[in-house]
């Protein structure tokens, strides 16, 4: 037997160690995990409002409708408006308030005392006189309306021929009648005579057409007396006639001779005469 080294061959086979596999420091100190409690289950999120645009069309419709509906009650409104103004039930309110000239201020000479009545008198001599005098009545608007057209109406109240002193023959002969009932003389205002406004106009020309036809041509020299009526009414803008009231009424008396009102001559001026009311806010 031969020794190698001291050893016998035998001897000689090593044991092998088996390798250690080497651990990191961290992986052994983490303790195995634990048992877990089971997650809780997610709740969905509720969704995010979705942002709308916004709908003009449908907020001009709704606009359109409001406005179309105002128009109609509008509309609605001015119609019975309307109505009430051409079936009468809305009127046009006119009152007298003033007569002008005044007593004072009438012209020299034709205020006169009468024998009859033993008192001063308008007195008219002839034709110029009416113009002399230019008598006007005043009437305000005391309604709620604006009236665009007025209509004078001159009517014969009563008349007679001053025959004191004359042959009872003579004094026996009737008075003229007047053919026409009214004097109708209509005018179409420059301007609407609004609420409390004032409008003037002269009565010239139905006192001139009535005593005319009054007048007793075989008796000339002689006085005629005479009362005249006057009514004013009024014609509302888009009304449908013309109203009056019993204060737009008032009466007018003088004397007068024919002699001084030939036939041809006042017709003459009544074809050419025009006459236009003023209107104004206040007297």
């Amino acid at each position: 037997m031969e020794h190698n080294g001291g050893r016998s061959a035998g001897m000689s086979r090593k044991k092998r160690k088996r390798p250690i596999t080497k651990t990191s420091v961290a992986q052994q100190a983490v303790p195995a995990p634990a048992s877990q409690a089971p997650a809780p289950p997610e709740v969905p999120s509720a969704p995010k409002p979705e942002k709308k645009t916004t709908n003009w069309v449908a907020w001009l419709a709704l606009f359109v409708s409001l406005v179309s509906g105002s128009g109609t009650i509008w509309n609605a409104t001015t119609s019975n408006r309307n109505y009430d103004r051409l079936s009468g039930r809305t009127r046009a309110q006119l009152v007298m308030i003033d007569s002008v000239p005044a007593q004072e201020d009438v012209p020299e000479g034709l205020l006169q005392k009468s024998p009859i009545f033993d008192e001063q008198v308008l007195t008219l001599s002839d034709v110029d006189d009416f113009f002399r005098l230019n008598p006007r009545l005043l009437f305000k608007n005391v309604g709620d309306e604006p009236i665009g057209d007025i209509r004078l109406e001159t009517r014969l109240g009563f008349s007679f021929i001053d025959m004191i002193g004359e042959p009872e023959e003579r004094q026996r002969k009737p008075t003229p009648w007047a053919y026409e009932d009214a004097t109708r003389d209509d005018y179409v205002l420059g301007e609407k005579l609004f609420p409390e406004h004032i409008v003037e106009v002269s009565i010239v020309r139905g006192l001139l057409d009535q005593m005319t036809q009054l007048q007793a041509t075989d008796r000339a020299d002689r006085w005629h007396y005479g009362q005249f009526d006057i009514r004013c009414m009024g014609k509302l803008v888009n009304g449908g006639g013309f109203d009056s009231t019993d204060y737009s009424q008032a009466s007018v008396n003088f004397r007068w001779k024919p002699a001084g009102f030939p036939q041809d001559k006042c017709k003459k001026v009544l074809e050419k005469l025009r006459h236009v009311p003023v209107v104004r806010q206040t007297k």
